[in-house]
């Protein structure tokens, strides 16, 4: 009898008990990866879903598992910008929504994939974004560029 089939799904049971018993879900996590100046580096990869992109962004991606829950995206520049949304899913598979905070709340901006890029301009040198998942997946990517105006 081959026990390798059977260490492997006692190992993933064990850590699916520690990851409940600790309160923390390891699966549920986003990464957030920038380029800058022709490098690429991961932002931040955490599980509060609050990623804070510097000025120094110009484009990456986003990539969130278990994605029931969304990720929240707080970009800073130094002048306005224009952000832009492309979602590498099947053309009208609506995978995720982006979405603009406002004082009054969240605000739709459109799906990648239904709409084609999702573009938003910032009113001020900071912009505050939602990418939301319209269904549960569960892994998501969603490409961004910045561009300043």
């Amino acid at each position: 009898m081959d026990l390798l089939p059977l260490f492997s799904v006692v190992s993933l049971l064990l850590c699916m008990l520690v990851s409940e018993v600790s309160g923390l879900n390891a699966w549920d996590r986003a990464t957030v990866v920038c380029e800058t100046v022709g490098k690429k580096h991961v932002v931040e990869e955490n599980s509060n879903r609050i990623v804070v992109l510097d000025s120094q962004c110009k484009s990456g991606e986003v990539a969130w598992r278990l994605s029931q829950t969304y990720v929240q995206l707080q970009i800073n520049k130094p002048s306005s910008f224009r952000v832009c949304f492309s979602s590498a899913a099947f053309p009208s598979l609506e995978k995720y929504g982006v979405y603009r905070i406002t004082d009054g709340g969240m605000e739709f901006a459109g799906s990648p994939n239904r709409d084609g890029d999702v573009c938003l301009t910032s009113p001020g040198t900071s912009l505050d974004i939602v990418l939301k998942a319209l269904d549960i997946f569960y892994v998501l990517t969603a490409k961004f560029t910045i561009s300043c105006l």
